[in-house]
């Protein structure tokens, strides 16, 4: 018999997962049941990392507003599910506010641990609601675990004047969050840096486009599709603003980038630094092409675009009207849609914002072929308006299957999968220039 066979045969249980044995007449000890506590937690987090690492669903995070309607020192995040790349479920049950305090507070206590049998540790009665520290102009909203006892204690403790039975008696070991802001070197942004610094609107949305699309890993998607074998040496491909500062624990999950000036929190884009659920990079991906990573790079690009573009044709002290993409943006995602200015909307005039650049004449499309534009443009490269020579930019108005346009502009990349049947008879054909449109 092969050595293959041998060790078929017999099984093979290196690095195997552990639980307690129980038996008829065994004493258990503490430490039994702490093992179990541990072999459990061992086997959840192996399920949660099958689903992959990112945000399952909900965690939105928003500026808190007063009654009155006035900005808060503050964030409100939505309940919702994470999963951290150590396979830590991160669940938020209900609303919550975050207060953003001075850098003046003490650090979380550690945690107990997932075998906390045999451990004391604090009670969370009475605890005022969290705060986490800021001071510096770039930063990373991170949610991480954090476990305490509750103030309930176990069925027959008897003695509740004792702090050590209050302490150790305590009925529940709770699974709770901890928050905190890491501080990202603003250096890691080159001579981008100085725009930290503008206090404008416009300013403020640069700054703000820069540091997004350096944590959606800047150029590297460019870079990869050149040369697909160039970065063969490093299997975990770690790229972007923060693999570089190498501020996130394998217990955390990254939910906002926060940009701070004098006057307080200039900006927070959630969309930079979330990523909804996906498969971890392996040795085996090449380079970027195909990754879960990538892919939901992709999308957070498409979605931060949207959300930055809407704040910005939002704020009350801007003409959305003479914005112009170059302007705010050195690099558009490969897809996005723009509300086009109107007596009744907000929007761009879309001359305007595309001035000086390589687009196409306006065509009409089917609102239907939207979504499946925006899901196969994903894995595109995004759009360099600094590229030479320029690259090609599509422009769509978008209109129903009655033929009234929605006020809405599609625009994409010169690569965007447009689709190839025929839509004859199936809108107004008088308003196609082309049949596969």
């Amino acid at each position: 018999m092969s050595a293959l066979a041998e060790a078929a045969a017999a099984g093979y249980f290196d690095g195997a997962q552990r639980a307690v044995n129980f038996f008829a007449g065994r004493l258990l000890s503490g430490r039994d049941l702490a093992d179990e506590q541990a072999a459990s937690a061992e086997r959840d987090a192996a399920i949660a990392t099958a689903a992959g690492t990112g945000i399952a669903r909900g965690l939105v995070v928003t500026r808190s507003r007063s009654a009155n309607g006035s900005l808060l020192e503050a964030v409100d995040l939505s309940p919702g599910t994470a999963i951290a790349p150590d396979g830590t479920v991160l669940r938020l049950a209900s609303p919550l506010r975050i207060q953003l305090a001075p850098d003046t507070s003490t650090p979380p206590p550690p945690n107990l641990g997932p075998g906390a049998f045999r451990l004391c540790g604090p009670k969370p009665g009475g605890r005022p609601g969290p705060s986490v520290r800021y001071g510096t102009a770039l930063q990373v909203l991170l949610v991480g675990p954090a476990q305490a006892l509750s103030s309930e204690q176990a069925p027959g403790v008897s003695g509740a004047g004792s702090e050590s039975i209050n302490r150790c008696g305590a009925r529940w070991r709770l699974n709770g969050l901890r928050f905190r802001l890491a501080t990202i070197p603003v250096a890691l942004l080159g001579a981008a840096a100085s725009t930290l610094a503008d206090t404008s609107t416009l300013g403020r949305h640069r700054a703000r486009h820069i540091a997004a699309f350096a944590a959606l890993g800047g150029n590297v998607v460019a870079e990869a599709l050149v040369d697909p074998l160039g970065g063969l040496n490093n299997p975990l491909r770690a790229y972007g603003l923060l693999d570089a500062a190498g501020v996130v624990a394998d217990d955390e999950v990254p939910l906002a980038l926060f940009g701070w000036q004098p006057a307080g929190l200039a900006w927070l884009d959630m969309w930079a630094v979330r990523r909804t659920l996906h498969e971890p990079a392996s040795a085996a991906d090449l380079l970027l092409l195909g990754s879960g990573r990538r892919a939901a790079e992709g999308m957070a690009f498409i979605r931060q675009f949207a959300q930055q573009a809407a704040e910005l044709i939002g704020a009350a002290d801007y003409a959305p009207t003479i914005m112009t993409a170059r302007n705010v943006f050195a690099y558009l995602p490969p897809v996005g849609v723009l509300p086009i200015a109107s007596a009744t909307r907000r929007g761009i005039q879309p001359n305007a914002f595309f001035s000086g650049l390589a687009v196409s004449e306006d065509d009409y499309l089917d609102g239907a072929l939207l979504e499946p534009l925006w899901r196969g443009a994903a894995m595109l490269p995004p759009i360099d308006l600094a590229s030479e020579p320029q690259q090609l930019i599509w422009r769509f108005r978008l209109r129903g299957d009655g033929g009234a346009e929605s006020g809405a502009l599609l625009f994409g990349h010169r690569h965007l999968p447009l689709p190839a049947a025929s839509r004859e008879n199936r809108a107004r054909f008088d308003h196609d220039r082309y049949p596969t449109f």
